[in-house]
């Protein structure tokens, strides 16, 4: 068995607005490698927190963080440190 995950990002307008892009996407992954998966991504969750502060169970969006919107304004990070975690997040999904 597997077991999936779906995700939209972007708007799709109907009837009135539409942002420029929506995109779906989807993981799927082995039902005997999801408990691994989720222990390494609670895990690189904790070393986030741990560096960075940035709180385990707070939902990450992209957009919102690279352009300071809430709920990430209160960090006050700089560039350089979001990027720092920006590359940290993604080593945490793709050794995953």
């Amino acid at each position: 068995m597997y077991i999936s995950y779906f995700d939209e990002s972007g708007d799709d307008g109907y009837p009135l607005t539409s942002s420029e892009l929506f995109v779906l996407t989807s993981v799927y992954i082995h039902e005997m490698f999801w408990k691994t998966n989720h222990e390494k991504i609670k895990s690189g969750r904790r070393e986030l927190k741990e560096c960075y502060g940035l709180p385990v169970k707070m939902e990450f969006h992209t957009k919102q963080f690279l352009t300071d919107k809430n709920p990430y304004r209160q960090f006050s990070w700089d560039p350089k440190i979001k990027m720092e975690i920006l590359f940290h997040f993604f080593g945490i999904i793709f050794q995953s």
